[in-house]
């Protein structure tokens, strides 16, 4: 087992110090900008707190710098003398580039745990993925070692990769919360209970497991329901924000991807020109347009050619 120092003192130190502890690694040292902060996290009795970047411990083997993006640099710039070059040294940031401890000089890497963590929420283990990024195979090889013995999943990734991975999930946890907050707030107003509609939320997530997602989307979009989209808009009126999302979603879950599928059609998208412009209902025209689509597929499935193609013209004003 490692001894291990944690600089940081928010929600990932917080769950990378309970990681570390159950998987009976000695965290010897915190370091945060006050003791008092440190001591916040702290659960072994042989910890030792401080707030003081010179006095941190120079024989750990491991360091974790869990602070947040935008003071990774300052904090390697305050350590980086102290910290022996056969350590260790990995920083927990979705976003910042593992070039950022190349002043330290020592084996680093980065550790982002693609789950959102909040102190004092236990998360278990196998529900906390982490994706490793290193400058070299070797080094890779040794983070790797080390997340084994904490029990959580893991992925080597290359920095471009963990920036699209970051993407994603800023998609799937960040962007879907901020969806249900706008229809909380939505029920609120209306005096409905969400409790209504958790069991469904909770049962479109587990669907996941044995499905893609595009082949178990409902709804009136899905179906070209323009009378129930209407009225679903016109309820929102007093809820712009809402409402613009509901439109946007509803065009997207519209659009004709999952009708090829199963046969590959090239669909392109190009400036039309010598085209009118016209003023119809959005929502309208897309559907008209997704069902002129669908029946051009529907043709060219019947009458297959090599490379076949999709053009739609789109003249916007």
């Amino acid at each position: 087992m490692s001894d291990i120092c944690i600089i940081g003192t928010g929600n990932v130190a917080w769950h990378m110090n309970r990681l570390c502890q159950n998987a009976g690694h000695a965290v010897v040292q915190i370091l945060g900008r006050s003791i008092e902060n440190a001591s916040s996290i702290a659960s072994g009795d042989f910890t030792q707190l401080t707030d003081n970047p010179s006095s941190i411990c120079q024989n750990a083997d491991v360091y974790l710098i869990c602070v947040n993006d935008s003071s990774i640099v300052e904090v390697v710039s305050s350590v980086g003398d102290f910290i022996p070059k056969n350590a260790l040294v990995m920083h927990t940031s979705g976003t910042q580039s593992i070039h950022t401890l190349d002043p330290i000089h020592a084996i680093a890497g980065s550790i982002w745990p693609i789950q959102s963590l909040t102190a004092g929420i236990v998360v278990d283990a196998d529900k906390i993925p982490i994706a490793i990024s290193a400058n070299s195979a070797s080094d890779a090889e040794l983070i790797s070692n080390f997340i084994k013995t904490l029990g959580t999943p893991f992925q080597i990734v290359d920095e471009i990769n963990k920036t699209k991975l970051h993407l994603a999930a800023v998609v799937v946890n960040n962007f879907t919360n901020h969806l249900i907050a706008l229809t909380q707030g939505f029920m609120k107003v209306e005096r409905l209970d969400f409790k209504l509609v958790r069991p469904l939320l909770e049962f479109t997530i587990e669907k996941l497991d044995n499905a893609a997602a595009i082949d178990v989307q409902t709804g009136p979009a899905r179906r070209g329901d323009l009378e129930t989209i209407q009225q679903h808009l016109k309820l929102l009126d007093y809820q712009p924000a809402l409402q613009n999302i509901y439109k946007l979603i509803s065009e997207s879950i519209s659009l004709i991807k999952h009708e090829t599928e199963d046969f590959p059609i090239q669909i392109l998208y190009r400036p039309a020109t010598g085209i009118a412009p016209i003023k119809l209902d959005k929502i309208f025209i897309q559907q008209v347009i997704l069902n002129l689509a669908r029946n051009a597929i529907e043709a060219m499935r019947d009458g297959y050619t090599a490379d076949p193609k999709l053009i739609i013209e789109i003249n916007r004003p």
